[in-house]
């Protein structure tokens, strides 16, 4: 399957939580080249294809980075990051198909079969308004 990341809807964010803001601390991050793409997903149907809200992420510090998207905080969400360590504007994969860059979910789900669902990587805002992901 196709992640397309590209097709991103505009972006609001913040430096300041605010009580609509969803906290996302991204661990195990390996270098500070290239950026981090940070993407919301609402539903499982543009799960991995149309992101309701995609940050870029250029000014981050190596192993740790936090940040605030303003969201609404009665929906269920999935979230994507991924280390595009080139700078590309995409997920790199080798011939097979698997990502050659770091990447994670919402939920640290197990990706060794593949990309987990939505459900296994949505969690319900209006209970939870901070989330890690690792690298």
């Amino acid at each position: 399957m196709a992640i397309l990341f590209f097709l991103m809807a505009p972006v609001m964010s913040m430096n300041i939580a605010q009580p609509d803001s969803l906290i996302i601390t991204i661990e195990n991050i390996r270098s500070n080249e290239g950026q981090l793409k940070v993407c919301v997903f609402d539903n499982e149907t543009d799960f991995m294809q149309q992101p309701v809200i995609c940050e870029d992420v250029t000014d981050f510090s190596k192993q740790e980075h936090e940040l605030s998207l303003r969201v609404s905080l009665d929906r269920r969400y999935g979230v994507i990051v991924y280390h595009d360590l080139n700078a590309n504007g995409k997920l790199d994969r080798n011939i097979l198909g698997i990502p050659r860059e770091p990447y994670g979910f919402s939920n640290n789900p197990s990706t060794r079969f593949g990309p987990p669902d939505f459900d296994k990587a949505s969690f319900d805002s209006s209970k939870l308004n901070k989330i890690v992901i690792r690298l």
